[in-house]
């Protein structure tokens, strides 16, 4: 179910980058390959992103504004 919402919010808003960055840092091929903690990280991290865009908000990882 995690996989299918990662997928589903990457797809969505064109982030499939960020599931790419994590499997280049993890030295996995697919996310069939990660456990229940890995997945529910990059769940969290896309569920993160996405409440950033819903909210008018900017990437959580960018510098604060001055």
């Amino acid at each position: 179910m995690l996989t299918r919402e990662i997928t589903r919010i990457a797809a969505w808003y064109g982030w499939t980058g960020e599931i790419q960055r994590t499997l280049d840092q993890r030295g996995l091929m697919s996310l069939s390959s990660f456990g229940e903690p890995e997945l529910e990280q990059l769940h969290d991290r896309m569920r993160s992103l996405e409440d950033c865009v819903q909210a008018g908000l900017g990437s959580p990882d960018a510098p604060p504004a001055s």
